[in-house]
């Protein structure tokens, strides 16, 4: 039952459109990322998702970071 997995640390990337948004209008993130089995986003406004390519809608105004967080076999970028 013990196993050791193994994998190349992922290149995370991804982009947000539109970039500009109003209030209530959703952005959609595509996951560029070329080798991953699971997702980490962070919205910036303290909404997470563990989608591939998320939909997001903010609820409120001004800058928000997004995160993307990858995972290969544990290996994280």
């Amino acid at each position: 039952n013990e196993y050791i997995r193994a994998g190349t640390k992922p290149n995370a990337d991804f982009e947000g459109t539109p970039q500009t948004v109003c209030m209530f209008n959703p952005v959609v993130f595509t996951n560029l990322t070329d080798t991953s089995d699971q997702w980490l986003w962070e919205f910036g406004d303290g909404g997470v998702s563990t989608a591939f390519s998320p939909s997001y809608t903010y609820g409120d105004t001004g800058l928000f970071t997004v995160t993307l967080t990858v995972f290969n076999n544990g290996c994280a970028d």
